[in-house]
Parts: C-alpha cells; structure tokens; sequence
C-alpha cells in the first residue's frame, strides 16, 4: 500500500511540473505568465481571493485548536 501512495504522490509532482514546462514555454513573456495576460474575469478573481482567504483562516484555526488542546492537556 505504501508504494501505491509514493507513485501517487510521485505522478502528481510529474504533473506539476509539466503543467508548468507547458505554460511557461506557451507564455509569450513574464509579464503574461504572472498576471494571465490580463484575462481573468472579475467572478473567477473573487473566487481566487475568498479561496485564499478561508484557507489561510482555516490554517489559523487549526493552529488556534492544536494551542487549545495542548493548554487543557497539561
């Protein structure tokens, strides 16, 4: 069962890293690389930024539960 997990984690980083070969070669400069040419639309940039917020509120409950739980554990 371990090695299924390792080729599955080591298939995803391939596809990582050809995604990324694929859109750098297909970028026409740096500029349209880091801001998508400027092509996004305003519904997908919302979704883009509430996504990167409740992540990160996510991540900092988590922390705040794990400090909760080690204080009543002592």
């Amino acid at each position: 069962m371990k090695t299924v997990y390792l080729l599955t984690i080591g298939g995803y980083v391939c596809l990582l890293w050809l995604t990324g070969i694929y859109v750098t070669r297909k970028s026409r400069s740096s500029e349209a690389y880091l801001v998508a040419s400027r092509g996004l639309s305003t519904p997908f940039i919302s979704v883009l930024i509430a996504g990167t917020w409740i992540g990160g509120l996510a991540g900092i409950l988590q922390l705040i539960f794990c400090l909760i739980l080690i204080c009543l554990c002592q």
